[in-house]
């Protein structure tokens, strides 16, 4: 049972590193949004909160997707830049989709915020893993080869 289960890990790393670290990334985004949102800007500065809460996780995500979860190596600088700023151009665009969905469930349908971060963070996991998966974490070799020529 137990070789089963190891074997699963090994077939799946990447998903279950990704999930992992996502669950991190999340836990990060929820206790800064939760810790502005309830101590320090308030229940009026929903927006404010997310934006701070998901700039920090951002960053987080970046350094642990690139080193543990798709283990992306760059060999130039060029190669390097243009994964960073591709990775923070996709959280941008997944964050103002987090920000739309947040305004638009909590400040103008008024629904309970926790219950509306946790199902919006839901979509926002999937959406980053296909982002990251298909556009910004290629193989070492195709994405140096694109930079070399």
């Amino acid at each position: 049972m137990i070789n089963k289960i190891l074997d699963l890990l090994k077939k799946y790393r990447e998903q279950v590193a990704y999930l992992f670290f996502g669950g991190l990334t999340t836990l990060i985004s929820w206790g800064l949004f939760s810790g502005l949102f309830y101590f320090v800007f308030g229940e009026t500065r929903n927006l404010l909160c997310n934006v701070i809460s998901e700039a920090v996780a951002i960053t987080f995500a970046y350094v642990t997707n690139k080193m543990f979860v798709f283990q992306s190596k760059t060999n130039t600088f060029s190669a390097f830049i243009l994964e960073l700023l591709s990775f923070y151009g996709m959280r941008i665009l997944s964050t103002f989709v987090n920000l739309g969905a947040m305004y638009l469930l909590v400040d103008l349908l008024s629904f309970e915020a926790w219950i509306c971060k946790i199902a919006v963070n839901f979509v926002i996991i999937i959406l980053n893993y296909l982002f990251s998966k298909l556009f910004i974490f290629k193989k070492t070799e195709d994405k140096n080869a694109e930079h070399t020529n």
